[in-house]
């Protein structure tokens, strides 16, 4: 006879806004999808009663939507960003600022670090990713 126990741990976590639970071949245990800030988390219990790990996977936009590709179990990720440039309009701001104060290190500058102007009003940027959650 099986028992039905539930085990309840407090996560001490960041904030997440928006989740979804997934389950795959390659996951059969599940585990949780979920957007924090402008960063992918991929959340699994491997071992319930562990310690587990997350992966942490930075966006380029702020992400508005998340589905599962029921065939491939692959994640799409629907990202925009009101009033900001393309990604290639950045990297455009970002060669003429390195040709301006010669230093060619500002161009492997991580995005992420980088505080570009706003593009202005009904300008926006956006992307779609797809993402395999298993080799992040």
């Amino acid at each position: 006879m099986g028992s039905n126990k539930v085990n309840i741990t407090p996560l001490s976590y960041e904030t997440l806004e928006v989740a979804s639970s997934f389950c795959s071949e390659k996951c059969p245990e599940g585990g949780i999808v979920a957007i924090s800030g402008n960063t992918l988390r991929i959340i699994s219990v491997d071992r319930l009663g562990e310690n587990f790990t997350n992966k942490v996977m930075p966006l380029r936009y702020t992400p508005s939507k998340i589905q599962i590709h029921r065939e491939t179990n692959y994640l799409v990720i629907l990202e925009k960003d009101h009033n900001s440039f393309t990604y290639s309009q950045r990297m455009k701001i970002k060669e003429d600022i390195a040709k301006k104060t010669n230093d060619e290190q500002y161009l492997d500058m991580d995005d992420s670090k980088i505080s570009y102007p706003r593009a202005g009003q009904n300008k926006f940027a956006s992307c779609i990713r797809i993402v395999d959650p298993f080799l992040l």
